[in-house]
Order: structure tokens, then sequence, then C-alpha cells
């Protein structure tokens, strides 16, 4: 299971993405960072007023294997559809309001499995990938990418 996570907004998101016996599963959590302090604080890992901590359950990713970005609000790179090998070029921003992914733009090319760093604030470089996210051998991105969002 290929799982990322990113800091935004007082909380930490999660996404996690894999095929488990032919099942797809693509889900993705937040956890507000109040509920971590006061369980590190209290040494018991129960949340706000005692209770667990909980996760909470966003909107699915669109794509497995794709990158998960810390912006202004968590955003999600590449990746592939469950159905094909093929990696997709979609750039996703997480509506934290309408709690669903939206597309943001494209990258030039198309990568699976890659990363991205933050350079300034509102620019990222995307880097390395495969083309082929079942066979890995030999199709490296031997590439990179800088991608501006506009706010």
């Amino acid at each position: 299971m290929d799982i990322n996570f990113a800091c935004f907004n007082g909380s930490l998101f999660i996404c996690g993405a894999s095929i488990v016996d032919g099942i797809t599963i693509k889900d993705s959590w937040r956890l507000p960072w109040k509920s971590i302090e006061q369980s590190l604080i209290s040494g018991d890992f129960k949340g706000i007023d005692s209770q667990p901590i909980l996760w909470q359950p966003i909107e699915r990713v669109p794509y497995l294997h794709s990158y998960l970005l810390s912006y202004k609000t968590p955003v999600l790179i590449g990746g592939r559809e469950s159905r094909t090998p093929d990696p997709t070029s979609d750039i996703h921003m997480y509506d934290q309001k309408g709690d669903k992914w939206e597309k943001i733009g494209d990258l030039e090319v198309s990568r699976v499995r890659t990363c991205a760093a933050m350079i300034g604030n509102s620019s990222f470089l995307v880097c390395g990938g495969y083309s082929d996210p079942n066979n890995c051998n030999g199709t490296l991105i031997k590439t990179a990418e800088l991608v501006t969002i506009i706010p």
C-alpha cells in the first residue's frame, strides 16, 4: 500500500491506496493536531474530552500511487487509475469545504510514484517517478519539471 501524508491547516492528512485481492482501496483521512497534541501531553492517547482519537474520513483519492504534497491545501500529483497501469499527468487540490479533490492542472509528463518539493509560495518541483507502475525496471523517468499553481 502506498501511504502519503501532508500537514495543512492544523491537521495531518493521510492518503493510502492499493489493490488487494482485486479490490481497489483509495482512502483518505484527516486528524486534527489538537487530538495529537492532547494525546502526547496526557500520555493516554485520548482526544478532546478524553474521547478516543478518531481519524476523520475525507473524500477518497482519485488515483493510486500519487504523491501528496503540503501546500495551502493538500495537493495530489500524478498516479494511475485502478483499471489501467497507465500513469496520469493530473494534479488535484483538496477542497476542504466541499470535501472533494479538484483537478487544477497537468504535468508535462505522466508519472506514477513520483516525488515533489515546494519551491517558494506557489511552485513545486516534480521529479522522477515511473512510466509503468507494474514494471519499475527500465521505466524510470529521469526528468524533472517545475509546476506553478496560480492562486
